[in-house]
């Protein structure tokens, strides 16, 4: 980072303007693994255990894993996936929701939140539907004693880069979640482990163990082209109903 100042909301003053040339480092790799799998990942070198915002006291995250197996037949693609990403990251509708999708909330924040893990099937079939299914453990455990399914049906009303637009549907249902007022963070000091901290004030931390079943659902509408002269876009709405605990 060549510079930065920041000025805290209420404060008087912007703080000083800072240097760091070694404050982050990404490491991706990825590829075919043998005719019908592929794998991705990318790790993380930040420096989120430093007060003082140093590379050398920093902290090394293992961010995404995604194993896929593919086939094609006529024009349409089917596969399977193993991975500790979200569901609409099977796909590409992730990770940025024009709504804010609230079905992984935590699966982007390595750092700060435990790490997540799915087993989804998906098909797209001629070029316009997209249909993917599966099941994930719990958000902070890696057993499968409890459980929640995953789905996502997507059409493409247009499927160019000229004029591409889909109408995307994303759900979650299960007994195994963390509720989305409830924040998670390392402790720093010490053994490593997750501290569970209310994030909505007068609602207090709850855990996957004192919930029951859970429903999240996510609808949404993407526009997109690209190369219109000099210009790309894409646009979306979403709709996020309140999502349902017991």
């Amino acid at each position: 980072m060549f510079a930065t100042q920041a000025k805290a909301p209420g404060a008087a003053a912007a703080g000083p303007i800072s240097s760091n040339p070694t404050s982050r480092l990404a490491i991706f790799t990825g590829g075919p693994v043998g005719d019908y799998f592929g794998l991705w990942t990318e790790m993380y070198l930040t420096p989120d255990g430093s007060a003082t915002g140093e590379w050398s006291l920093g902290l090394f995250s293992f961010d995404e894993y995604d194993l896929r197996y593919t086939r094609m037949k006529n024009n349409n693609v089917f596969g399977l996936a193993f991975n500790n990403q979200g569901i609409a990251e099977v796909s590409g509708f992730g990770p940025w929701s024009p709504g804010g999708s609230q079905l992984n909330p935590r699966w982007r924040e390595r750092l700060v939140a435990p790490e997540s893990r799915q087993l989804p099937g998906y098909a797209w079939l001629n070029d316009k539907l997209l249909i993917v299914g599966g099941a994930t453990p719990g958000e902070n455990n890696l057993d499968w004693r409890k459980l929640s399914y995953l789905g996502q049906v997507a059409y493409a009303i247009y499927n160019s880069d000229a004029k591409e637009a889909w109408l995307n549907l994303e759900f979650k249902s299960g007994n195994d979640a963390i509720p989305l007022a409830t924040n998670s963070t390392p402790s720093t000091t010490g053994t490593r482990v997750w501290n569970y901290t209310a994030g909505v004030t007068g609602v207090p931390a709850f855990l996957n163990t004192q919930l029951g079943d859970f429903t999240r659902m996510t609808a949404e509408v993407r526009y997109s082209f690209i190369d219109r002269g000099p210009h790309s876009m894409e646009a979306g709405a979403a709709f996020i109903p309140t999502p349902t605990t017991t």
